[in-house]
């Protein structure tokens, strides 16, 4: 019986371990994805207001404004910046 009872506990540390690996991956992902917003957002304000002017003229950064410029090139997205500043700060929950 306590035998079964140890194997019982080894298999839920177990699968517990993999549990937490499988949510520090999801969290690292999850990071990438609001920094990626966040960087997204500010490139779009940012636009929205230096390009205003350009945009009755019918360019946008010196193209046509209906070309296929691509909104989201010059962004560095990836960047592990403010999201991941702001989540070392906090205090993690325990499992």
């Amino acid at each position: 019986m306590h035998g079964e009872l140890e194997a019982s506990l080894q298999a839920v540390s177990d699968s517990l371990d993999m549990t937490r690996a499988e949510l520090d991956k999801q969290l690292m992902l999850n990071e990438k994805l609001e920094n990626d917003l966040i960087q997204v957002n500010q490139h779009s304000s940012s636009r929205r207001t230096g390009d205003h002017a350009a945009s009755t003229l019918g360019l946008i950064n010196g193209t046509p404004a209906n070309s296929s410029h691509d909104g989201l090139s010059g962004l560095d997205l990836g960047a592990k910046s403010f999201v991941r500043e702001m989540r070392h700060t906090s205090q993690k929950p325990t499992v």
